[in-house]
């Protein structure tokens, strides 16, 4: 079941990444980031770049090294949950996407340490 969840997440992250490089604007409006051609870029490379790395990262553990895949999994997305929730603190500022991504990033964070803490190899 483990290995099952992390080949979920990294084809959800690889999906992401493609989708950020390939067409960025409408990934970006959702989120209510305005960018010119520069900041396309950088938005596919920071964006894209990172979320497919880090998928096909998690689709090779999800190969052999599970318990890796699910400490990266519980350590970048429990990173970024709490950014987002101090950003939202900090700029109070809270949208539909806000709220979606938060009920993504929670339960994506909290089924990789279930998943660990279950791991042989933790």
């Amino acid at each position: 079941m483990a290995r099952a969840f992390v080949w979920i997440v990294a084809a959800i992250f690889m999906v992401a990444g493609l989708t950020f490089v390939v067409s960025p604007a409408p990934m970006t409006q959702a989120t209510g980031i305005s960018a010119d051609a520069g900041g396309l870029t950088d938005i596919r490379a920071t964006y894209g770049g990172f979320q497919l790395g880090f998928g096909l990262f998690l689709a090779w553990c999800a190969r052999s090294r599970v318990s890796a895949g699910l400490f990266l999994t519980a350590s970048v997305l429990g990173a970024v949950l709490l950014s987002r929730v101090t950003g939202l603190l900090i700029d109070g500022s809270v949208t539909a996407f806000h709220l979606i991504a938060l009920g993504f990033e929670t339960t994506l964070t909290a089924l990789a340490v279930w998943f660990y803490t279950r791991s042989p190899n933790a």
